[in-house]
């Protein structure tokens, strides 16, 4: 049996993230090996689509349980259809919703010797159109309101609140300066989940990526449209304009 848990990083020990097609990572566990391979999750990066795709990515590799949160309703469809079970759970972490199943389920075995984990290479996914549900705090590189090249050395973050499918608020923060691996963390303290930018170098992305919070770059037009077109699954994405 293969099961699957949504997280927020690539260790046993991050946590769980409830968002399904947004978790930045996917774990698979196959109770016959008792191997934990951990895949990052392309599709989160989507402007739309991302829980679809993964549903599907989960049904060609087998997969019988899913361990997440809130699953959009086409996603379910996909996920039905290929006799995958949804399970939630209370567990903080990759590791004790693991353990959790072990003992509910009777999954194979409880004890609690250390977990090893193989990274595999980053999964591609096609999507098809599907709007994120969950609440969603963007961090949008802003120059005269409109998005900047530059995600690192723009005026300004417009931060928006998006849930249930409108902007419930939007605010202005300065930027607190172009630090190396400052910015990540600095925003992540904020709240924010997802960042909005022209470009943005190799580093940064990486950097914000470990700690749960999509990127989408090669956005270009008024900040306005850019959060509209989040909140209505179509952004329109591209590659970054920064390289450094």
């Amino acid at each position: 049996m293969k099961i699957a848990i949504t997280a927020q990083g690539s260790s046993p020990d991050a946590a769980l993230d409830l968002r399904f097609g947004r978790a930045p990572f996917i774990f698979i566990w196959d109770s016959d090996s008792d191997a934990l391979e951990s895949h990052p999750n392309r599709a989160h990066l989507q402007s739309s689509g991302a829980g679809i795709a993964a549903a599907q990515w989960l049904v060609d590799r087998g997969v019988e349980v899913l361990i997440t949160g809130e699953v959009g309703p086409k996603a379910a469809q996909v996920l039905q259809a290929g006799g995958i079970k949804v399970r939630c759970t209370a567990a903080n972490t990759v590791a004790e919703a693991l353990a959790e199943y072990r003992r509910t389920y009777n999954a194979g075995s409880s004890t609690s010797s250390p977990i090893s984990v193989t990274r595999t290479e980053s999964v591609g996914f096609v999507a098809p159109q599907e709007q994120p549900r969950s609440e969603v705090v963007l961090a949008v590189a802003t120059d005269h309101n409109s998005v900047a090249p530059h995600f690192g050395r723009c005026e300004e973050y417009t931060i928006a609140v998006i849930k249930n499918g409108a902007v419930i608020s939007r605010r202005a923060i300065a930027n607190p300066g172009h630090q190396p691996d400052f910015l990540p963390r600095f925003l992540a303290e904020q709240g924010v989940t997802s960042v909005i930018a022209g470009g943005m170098g190799p580093r940064a992305m990486e950097l914000f990526r470990s700690r749960g919070i999509e990127v989408i770059v090669g956005v270009t037009g008024s900040v306005s449209e850019a959060i509209n077109a989040y909140r209505d699954g179509a952004l329109q994405a591209g590659d970054s304009t920064c390289n450094h």
